[in-house]
């Protein structure tokens, strides 16, 4: 497939606040894959490939225990992929796989730490979305610690409605 243009790659949030000159090498180093509706991506404990990002479609991370799953996450359009294991060196902590169609951008994994490392805004912008991971989960640790179960399930359905909320004021104003 075609090396995404510049404009495309600053569609992904995390890399919209990059100068071209910045964008340019990452371009050159990501491939797009397309998955097809429940096509597996990655699987947990697998090994970190590289980095994965989003370009059209959606994506169902998912746990696994004892014959059971959980739903982690269902991620759009502009998101990364399990960005720690890449950080890390560890092993994917969920699987993936493509909810409908998904096209996603890759980039391997010596080529995105070389990209990264050399480049300080890209660095900068892929430890947001790990930041922002590790302050939920510290808010959830919190939660169960502190909080009984009525007062945890109400939490989650103001988060949920207030979630909702937003996605409607955000298709009113398209």
């Amino acid at each position: 497939m075609s090396t995404p243009t510049i404009k495309e790659l600053r569609a992904i949030p995390i890399l919209a606040q990059l100068r071209a000159a910045e964008l340019g090498p990452i371009a050159h180093a990501v491939r797009e894959r397309r998955y097809a509706n429940r096509q597996v991506i990655f699987r947990e404990g697998t090994p970190c490939s590289g980095l994965y990002f989003i370009k059209t479609g959606q994506v169902k991370l998912i746990q696994s225990h004892k014959e059971k799953e959980r739903l982690f996450a269902i991620v759009g359009s502009g998101e990364p992929l399990d960005l720690v294991p890449f950080l890390d060196s560890g092993p994917h902590s969920f699987s993936a796989q493509g909810r409908g169609i998904a096209t996603l951008y890759f980039i391997e994994s010596d080529a995105a730490r070389d990209l990264i490392w050399n480049t300080p805004p890209l660095l900068a912008a892929v430890l947001t979305p790990v930041s922002a991971r590790l302050r939920n989960l510290a808010t959830l640790a919190s939660d169960l610690v502190f909080k009984d179960v009525t007062a945890r399930v109400c939490k989650i359905l103001l988060d949920q409605a207030a979630r909702e909320g937003e996605q409607n004021r955000a298709e009113i104003h398209l």
